[in-house]
Formats: structure tokens, C-alpha cells, sequence
């Protein structure tokens, strides 16, 4: 302890001489052009790290990248997001590789659906010229479930994440092997513009020291098939903890002059980036939407560039949180979940529907004078289309199909891990006393959202949100007896960042009623929502007062001559889930700022669309229709 104190005081030292002598060094590299050998021809080529440059065949290369996630946006717009990207100026693609996108079960790998293939991301890459960063985790972070880890890892109390724990080691082995498999022919190195591969993420917000860092990059080392070189990403300050020797640094974000004095006393010979510069930010479910105004932006990135950094735009183009991806973060003393929405907009250049913003233009002005390469026009993408209201009306409840629902019955309550279930809805259903007057049902831990309903007469008691940090409820009785109660669980995303991410979901705690603890067996009945539950479609007279599911069919405009993309407008709705022709379009909610949800164009068809709604919170039927635009 003693000693971390003296290096964080010698750091502070250090660094406020760096502030007063103005950075000389770093504020002699402004230079008024950039320019960059020629995008290769043929391959195999050679790139490499050497006295704090990116070496492309021994010439420096600059790095202008912006970050796209190709498992956020649907396959057909792909192309159209990379031509858009180029566009701006840029000449990199950084892209994150969603561990649990690709392995949904143990040894169980998807990298062939049309959305999931990553080498066909990579060969567009290639096509359109564009060199690409890869970022494999396996931990990503990127407000994406559980930072990217597979749900199943949360089966084992006793796992020790993005650590050398032998547990966690033996699960990211076979995973890594195969993004290795999937990506070496994609090396430059090979037939490929894969230039740098990243080791971990922002390990130093996480890590006590470099140890796990160091054996995951000597586990890539052991597949034999990596060629090109390794990079770390870090806040400044917490560079040493997630570095690896021999790597390139990435700071997130390298706005300040600081960060590159700091990590070349680390290893001078080493180039520095910006890995992720923040155009925008992520919002949560209750806040406001989050964002950066355009001349901030622009300032920002000309600063960035009039020193010759190279960078990445954490996101150029940010697109969805289809189905279950989100993810959510934490405060430190986990007291403060807050969910990400559906939209992963980010307040990007290039916007959740693939439009070029004000700010694409205004930072693409500013790069034309800097960068000596040809940017390509700003290319034409999918139309954004209306379509007029239409009804989507209340065929069944939520407790119909929690009926007829399989019960599996247990001595405690058992999270969803446990059923290898992600996220969606646990009905869990136990015995309590209850007195004449007020009874409290306390919960030590119940993730994420709950309603709670006497089971026979389903009357509804109370709602318990963690996002309120919420743990009971408080309702009345009558008379003193016995009553069965049912407690409606809806799991949020996993949380993706910082010391607690171990979150799993459900009821897994103490239960009190009355202060006293319940003693009762534990019903529990699993809803799955990723895919569309298999609901009945008729109401039962003592259910037409309860929540549930809603549909209908609708064509679009009888003027629409072109499929476009679309934004379902659900402000009259509660809480619930949206299928669009079977693809999940993930959540809405009430709480807001999100009210309008992103649906492609490639899942819509003229005629004879299917929408299926699960809301929780209410019962009438109401009406959806087309937008042109999130807000």
C-alpha cells in the first residue's frame, strides 16, 4: 500500500511539471498535413511498432479510425456503414468481437448466420480499403451484455472474471482459439488489413497489476496464428496495470498531452493512439439523452490531429441494441444500476439509421484540410419512411402463458443462470403468512425489475425497479392467512463495466415477510424472451385486467415504392419488448428519453407485417406507427 502511494504521488509529481513546462515536447509534433503510404495492392505486408510510430513496410502510417460493431447493425447495411465511415476520411475500422454474440453455449459457435460472420465483415473491410483494429476481448465492455462475457460464466459462484483464475482461463481458451482461426487469414500479415489486435480492455479500471494482461496476450501467442502486433487501451493513468510489453497504447480517451508523456516513460519506443475519442456518450434508461454539441467535437478531434495522434471515433457509427445486448453499468458501491437503452446511437457522426449527421460534415470539413488522401462522396443509404398509425391489439396476458408454463420447484429461489436463461422473465412463486393491516415482503437482492401479485387473485401488490434501488413493498390484508405469492422478474442486461459486474439475475437472496424470514418451497416458471413466446391468442375473462401480449398485421403506405427504414413510435406503451416479423427489436419503456424504436428496412416487407408486443404495464390496445428519426 505503502509503496502504490508513492508512485501515485510521484505520478502526481511528475505530472504537474509536465503542465508547467506546456508538454515542449509534445507541442513541437503539430504539424498542418497528414499523409500516408498507399492503401497495398497485393499482400502479404508487413506492419510493425518501432521507435513511436505505426510502421506500414517501414513507413509511418497514421491511423484515423472510427469504431463500429458489425453485431449492431443488420449484415445488408454493412457495406453502406464502411463506405460512410471512409467517407468522413477515415482509413480504419475499429471493431469489437462480442464473445457472447458468437458462443451462445459452451463450445456452441455461431461465426457463420449472416449477421454473425465476421469474416465477411472483414472481407468488405479489405474491399473497401479500409485497415481494421480488432478488439476480441474476451471482456469489451461497450455497453454490451455483460461487457461481452457469456451468461453461462455466472453459473459458477466462484469464478473469477478477466482473471487467471484456471476457471476463467479454461473457458476463454476455446474462444480465443477460434477468433484466432477466424481471423488469421484477415491479417495483414496474411490476405488481410487486420493491423493490430487488442489485448483485454481497460484492464487498469479493473486489475491490480498486469498479470492476467501478460498471460492473455501469451495465450494469443499460443494459438500460432496472430502475426500482427498487440495493443492495450487504458485511461492514462492506469496504463501500466493493462499494458503488455511490446504493445502499442491505446488511451481512452487521448485528449490530453499528459497521457503521452506518461506512457512513453513506460515503454518510449511503443506508438500511442487515441483509441477511443468520444464524439458522443451513452445513455441510460430515466436520464436524459447524452451527447457532445458539434463545435466541442470538432475542437476536440483538431487537436487530436494538429499533433499528429492517430485515434479511433468510440463511435463513428453506433447503430442498435437489438434483442438483449444491452448492458448496463454500476456505481462503485453498487448502489446505482443503470441500464442502457435500446438505441445505441451515441450521438455519433453517422447516425443509429446510417445518416450522415452535422456533425459528420463538420468534422469531415476539418479532416480535408489535414489529411493529403481522397475522400470519397458521401454515399446514398436507405431511405427513412413513415408509416401511419395503426392499432396492435390485446390478445392475451402474461399470466395465460406463465400458466401454462412448467413449474420447477426448489427448496430456495435459483436465479436464471441457473436454467441457462439470460435475461427475459422468471415467474417465482412462494407461501407466506400475512396479517390483518400492513405486511412487508423485503427482497436482500432482486435483479433487475419485479411485479408482485397475490397468485390467485392476481391482484397486483407492488413493482420493485433496482434502478430505484428498491428492495420491498409494502400492501394491506384484510385478515390474517396464508396466500401464495408471485413475483414477476425481468432481467435487465448484465452489467458491462467496473468492480461488479459478477450480476446475476432473478431472486437468489433472503426473502422476509414481516421481518421474518420465508420459509416455503419455490416455484419457478421461465419465459425466454429473446425469440417470441409461445403465448395463446384468446383472453380469459378473470385475465382481461392484466398486462400481457398484443399483435397485428399492417402494410405500409400504399405510396411507399421503396422499403425504408423506419422508427416504431411506442410513447403509448408502457414496458415490454417489440418482434418485428420474428426479430426481436428490443426494449421500450416509459421511463424514456427512448420512445421510438430503430426497425431496418431488411426485416420489413410492403405487405402482411407481423408486430408482436409484450408490455407490462399495460392492458388497453393502443397504437404504433413509423417515424423518421429517434427523437
Amino acid at each position: 500500500m505503502k509503496k502504490e502511494l508513492l508512485i501515485t504521488l510521484g505520478i502526481t509529481a511528475l505530472s504537474a511539471i509536465a503542465i508547467v513546462t506546456g508538454y515542449l515536447v509534445y507541442e513541437q509534433k503539430k504539424v498542418v498535413v497528414i499523409n500516408n503510404p498507399p492503401f497495398p495492392t497485393t499482400f502479404p505486408q508487413n506492419f510493425s511498432l518501432k521507435k513511436g510510430e505505426f510502421l506500414l513496410n517501414d513507413q509511418p502510417l497514421y491511423i484515423a479510425a472510427g469504431e463500429i460493431h458489425f453485431s449492431r447493425v443488420p449484415h445488408q447495411y454493412w457495406r453502406d456503414r464502411v463506405k460512410m465511415i471512409k467517407a468522413l476520411g477515415l482509413n480504419t475500422l475499429s471493431v469489437y468481437i462480442m464473445w457472447n454474440y458468437h458462443e451462445i453455449q459452451p463450445g456452441v459457435f455461431d461465426f457463420e448466420s449472416d449477421d454473425k460472420n465476421l469474416r465477411n465483415f472483414l472481407q468488405i473491410a479489405k474491399e473497401e480499403q479500409m485497415y481494421v483494429l480488432i478488439r476480441p476481448g474476451p471482456y469489451v465492455c461497450a455497453e454490451w451484455d455483460f461487457g461481452g462475457h457469456p451468461y453461462w460464466l455466472l453459473k459458477d459462484e466462484s469464478i473469477e472474471l478477466r482473471s487467471t483464475d484456471p476457471k476463467y482461463l479454461e473457458a476463454i481458451t476455446l474462444y480465443l482459439n477460434r477468433v484466432a482461426q477466424e481471423i488469421e487469414d484477415y491479417q495483414i500479415t496474411n490476405n488481410g488489413t487486420i493491423i493490430l489486435l487488442q489485448v483485454e480492455n481497460e484492464y487498469g479500471y479493473y486489475g491490480k497489476n498486469n498479470k492476467y494482461p501478460i498471460k492473455l496476450q501469451e495465450m494469443w501467442e499460443s494459438t500460432g496464428k496472430i502475426k500482427v502486433p498487440y495493443y492495450t487501451v487504458d485511461k492514462w493513468i492506469f496504463s501500466k496495470v493493462g499494458h503488455v510489453k511490446g504493445a502499442a497504447f491505446g488511451l481512452n480517451p487521448g485528449t490530453l498531452d499528459i497521457g503521452y508523456w506518461y506512457t512513453h516513460l513506460l515503454e518510449k519506443d511503443m506508438p500511442v493512439m487515441s483509441s477511443e475519442t468520444y464524439p458522443g456518450w451513452l445513455t441510460h434508461w430515466g436520464q436524459n439523452y447524452q451527447g457532445k454539441s458539434t463545435k466541442d467535437t470538432v475542437k476536440m478531434f483538431e487537436s487530436i490531429v494538429r499533433k499528429r495522434h492517430s485515434f479511433s471515433i468510440y463511435m463513428v457509427f453506433g447503430g442498435s441494441n437489438f434483442g438483449l445486448n444491452a448492458g448496463a453499468n454500476n456505481n462503485p458501491f453498487n448502489t446505482l444500476f443503470q441500464p442502457d437503452i435500446t438505441s445505441y446511437d451515441y450521438d455519433a457522426p453517422i447516425n443509429e439509421q446510417g445518416a450522415a449527421t452535422e456533425k459528420y460534415y463538420a468534422l469531415r470539413e476539418m479532416f480535408q484540410t489535414y489529411f493529403k488522401w481522397d475522400f470519397p462522396p458521401v454515399p446514398q443509404i436507405t431511405p427513412v419512411m413513415q408509416i401511419s398509425p395503426f392499432t396492435v391489439q390485446r390478445v392475451s396476458s402474461l399470466w395465460q402463458l406463465i400458466e401454462k408454463t412448467p413449474k420447477q420447484i426448489f427448496d430456495s429461489p435459483k436465479r436464471f443462470e441457473f436454467f441457462d436463461q439470460n435475461q427475459g422473465i422468471i415467474a417465482y412463486t412462494f407461501e407466506v403468512p400475512l396479517v390483518k393491516g400492513k405486511n412487508e415482503l423485503k427482497f436482500e437482492q432482486i435483479s433487475d425489475y419485479a411485479r408482485i401479485y397475490l397468485t390467485d387473485s392476481k391482484e397486483y401488490l407492488g413493482t420493485i425497479d433496482r434502478i430505484h434501488n428498491q428492495k420491498s413493498i409494502v400492501f394491506s390484508q384484510f385478515y390474517n392467512s396464508r396466500a401464495n405469492i408471485t413475483v414477476i422478474v425481468e432481467a435487465f442486461g448484465h452489467v458491462n463495466f467496473g468492480k461488479h459486474m459478477y450480476d446475476p439475475k432473478g431472486i437468489f437472496t433472503n426473502i422476509t415477510i414481516n421481518k421474518q424470514q420465508v420459509q416455503s418451497s419455490f416455484s419457478h416458471q421461465l419465459i425466454p424472451l429473446q425469440d417470441i413466446p409461445n403465448f395463446t391468442d384468446s383472453i380469459s375473462g378473470k385475465d382481461v385486467n392484466v398486462e400481457g401480449f398484443f399483435q397485428a398485421n399492417f402494410n405500409l403506405d400504399q405510396n411507399t415504392t421503396i422499403i425504408g427504414d423506419t422508427y416504431l413510435d411506442m410513447s403509448s406503451w408502457g414496458k415490454g419488448y417489440v418482434w418485428v416479423n420474428g426479430f426481436n427489436l428490443g426494449r421500450f419503456w416509459s421511463e424514456g428519453p427512448q420512445q421510438r424504436l430503430f426497425c431496418p428496412s431488411t426485416i420489413l416487407q410492403k405487405e402482411n407485417n407481423h408486430i408482436v408486443i409484450l408490455d407490462l404495464l399495460q392492458n388497453n390496445s393502443s397504437q404504433v406507427s413509423g417515424q423518421l428519426s429517434l427523437k
